[in-house]
């Protein structure tokens, strides 16, 4: 991961958030690659993708030109795996799960509630009161 392909998705990741504005916009998603047709033998995936609002399956086709996290990441998916990755999961999916278990780590309503109301602000989402009864 830290060698190799951590430090291959750093350009993908700012062009992602470019074309998305900065993870805001619209992703365009594909369910289903195409081969690239290289002369590396390419290899069908079929993932299971985690969004904040559903499961989906995908099929990659994976070669040497077109590594799978590359692929996963343009689709705003960070994969479980680096090479033949059988689960990706939504970033924004990710970020929620980060503020939930790192910056707010408490086991309470408060920790919990206070983490989704940081995640809904910084999509626009903004509580005229800390309490909403």
């Amino acid at each position: 991961w830290n060698t190799s392909v951590l430090p291959s998705l750093v350009h993908p990741y700012m062009a992602f958030c470019v074309a998305t504005n900065s993870r805001h916009g619209p992703v365009q998603s594909t369910t289903e690659a195409m081969p690239c047709g290289c002369r590396d033998h390419s290899v069908q995936l079929e993932v299971i993708c985690v969004y904040l609002k559903c499961l989906d399956l995908i099929i990659l086709f994976v070669c040497t030109c077109r590594p799978a996290p590359q692929q996963f990441i343009q689709q705003g998916l960070f994969p479980c795996a680096p090479v033949f990755p059988k689960l990706a999961i939504e970033l924004d999916m990710l970020e929620l799960a980060a503020g939930l278990f790192f910056v707010n780590a408490l086991p309470n309503e408060t920790a919990w509630a206070a983490t989704l109301m940081e995640f809904l602000n910084t999509w626009g989402y903004v509580f005229a009161t800390g309490v909403s009864i």
